[in-house]
């Protein structure tokens, strides 16, 4: 990504709506009042973190198509991973919420990245932040992993693909579908709210759908994304083949979900009995809601390598997990994965 000015119309939009939500989202910077480092020691916390050796001021997108490929790809990285972990510790030294300096190719400009410990793990005494989820960008109030998945689209794509076309997302009342609302008008967002509920039904403004049961016409779309849904559908395979259905011949599929590189096969946390009954194989474990913020949604499993087969046995004729890492661009974690399946 080059740190330079461009005219396109999807920029446009964004920076309009960029505007409407920077009044919004200053709260942000008065909040995190401490920097956990100072600017001179930038380029020291970049040296040796870049993927493959390379400038780490680049945001590079590693395309990894196998668990071998994986295993390859991890032993070669091993020393920028070891310097990252240690990055991502120091970071959150002060234990407190704290801003990190960063650019956001987004909108093309350096911002302040919020971070706080909501959602966060402690280990042995401290605290450390899900820099995946809450490391937010005080503009456009775009999380890490939200902000990778859009940039990987410009890359794989280009930074035009999408003008025109028709995109579909599994969710309508977060800023992430305000934001494609906003950049890519022909996108159509619906949640999930519950089995009794026909899909393409409307309740308040907000659009049902289960992703098992999808209710547009066949090659609706060029674009797909689901963001933290599919860990919890049981029936996840019937929904990549709704996927399937629903996108166009070269369209796209972008995927995210819990995802453990380290294996092959998904690790079940829950299933559903021939009775429908939820059946608990782990200790239950429940995860943000936007539709039911107090309660939570159930997460049935996490993935593993196997999602890429079974995404080529539901007719995709290409699935890869795709990676990145940036302390410069704010996007932190460990890796961010997405995955692409393309039809």
């Amino acid at each position: 990504m080059r740190d330079g000015a461009c005219n396109d119309q999807p920029l446009m939009n964004l920076r309009k709506y960029a505007s409407k939500a920077k009044k919004k989202y200053l709260s942000f910077r008065r909040r995190a009042a401490q920097k956990p480092y100072e600017p001179r020691l930038l380029a020291q916390l970049l040296e040796d973190t870049g993927a493959d050796g390379r400038d780490p001021k680049e945001l590079t997108f590693t395309a990894i198509h196998s668990q071998d490929e994986y295993r390859a790809y991890l032993e070669r990285m091993q020393p920028a991973y070891e310097k990252r972990r240690l990055v991502e510790q120091l970071l959150c030294g002060r234990q407190d919420e704290f801003r990190i300096y960063g650019y956001n190719a987004l909108i093309r400009e350096m911002v302040d990245y919020w971070v706080s410990y909501a959602y966060g793990k402690v280990a042995d005494g401290r605290r450390f932040p899900n820099y995946r989820e809450m490391m937010i960008c005080p503009i456009t109030g775009l999380s890490c992993r939200i902000r990778a998945t859009l940039l990987s689209v410009e890359h794989f794509l280009g930074r035009n693909a999408l003008k025109g076309k028709d995109v579909y997302l599994t969710e309508q009342v977060t800023r992430v579908y305000k934001y494609f609302k906003s950049v890519h008008p022909r996108t159509v967002g619906s949640e999930y709210l519950g089995a009794g509920t026909r899909s393409g039904t409307l309740v308040n403004g907000v659009r049902h759908e289960d992703i098992t049961a999808l209710s547009f016409p066949d090659a609706s779309f060029d674009l797909i994304a689901t963001f933290e849904v599919l860990e919890h559908v049981p029936d996840y395979r019937q929904a990549y083949h709704e996927l399937y259905r629903c996108t166009r011949p070269g369209g796209t599929v972008l995927i995210t979900a819990p995802f453990d590189p380290g294996r092959y096969e998904h690790d079940i946390r829950a299933r559903l009995n021939v009775r429908g009954e939820v059946e608990h194989l782990q200790e239950p474990e429940y995860h943000g809601d936007p539709m039911n913020m107090k309660g939570g949604i159930l997460c049935f499993q996490y993935f593993g390598w196997r999602m890429l087969a079974e995404l080529k046995e539901a007719g995709f004729r290409e699935a890869k997990a795709v990676f990145t890492w940036s302390l410069y661009h704010g996007i932190l974690g460990g890796d961010i994965v997405i995955i692409y399946a393309t039809k």
